[in-house]
């Protein structure tokens, strides 16, 4: 495991809803945590146990590993005004968190020398789920263990199979329980017989595959 960096955390949105916290190594690494106040920088630094709040990214210029943990919508504009930072990106590492971006989101950094990557957290199963250069997932392996980090190799992919288990799934399951309970089972019963039926049926295709998808002859 590679010798972990002091790290960088910049920052928008609660902590406490966030999965930060999940990180095992954070505490051992992050120095100084940056957001849009002294204030808001201050509530992480106090949620995480852990860094230093500061005012400006010239602050930042000891660390060799950024975190970056912002909303969706704020990612490019953090990502630029990073890039035109007065801060060299030369080998250092950059860690897109908990975003369904993936590291390309990073390139303004990339062409500047940064090592990137995205890393995303699931509490169930509970793992972290990582890609991005070689480099970047090195000092990933010293924030997320000893929990399991898996290494993907395409995250739209991964995401995709992702919303179409729950969002292709959410309607089916409804339409069951409405049947279950018009052919009269109290609602305790449907939802249990629907439990059941759909852990058998997981457990019923894992084992058996694809085969069960071939037509009946």
């Amino acid at each position: 495991m590679a010798k972990q960096q002091p790290a960088a955390l910049v920052f928008a949105g609660p902590v406490s809803r966030g999965s930060l916290i999940q990180l095992p190594g954070l505490q051992d690494c992050l120095g100084w945590v940056k957001s849009s106040s002294i204030p808001t920088a201050s509530r992480a630094v106090h949620a995480l146990g852990c860094g230093k709040a500061v005012r400006d990214y010239r602050d930042l210029s000891e660390a060799r590993m950024f975190l970056i943990s912002v909303p969706e919508s704020s990612i490019g504009a953090i990502v630029q005004s990073l890039a035109s930072s007065e801060l060299s990106w030369q080998r250092r590492t950059v860690i897109l968190f908990d975003s369904e971006q993936n590291s390309s989101a990073l390139l303004p950094l990339q062409d500047r020398g940064a090592f990137a990557a995205s890393l995303n957290y699931h509490n169930k199963p509970e793992q972290f789920l990582a890609e991005g250069s070689p480099q970047a997932l090195r000092q990933i392996r010293g924030l997320t263990a000893p929990k399991p980090l898996i290494v993907l190799r395409s995250k739209d992919r991964y995401l995709a199979a992702i919303r179409g288990l729950r969002d292709d799934f959410y309607p089916g399951f409804g339409l069951s329980l409405k049947e279950l309970r018009a052919s009269g089972l109290d609602k305790v019963s449907a939802e249990r017989t629907a439990a059941v039926t759909l852990a058998e049926s997981a457990r019923v295709f894992l084992r058996a595959g694809h085969r069960l998808l071939k037509p009946r002859q």
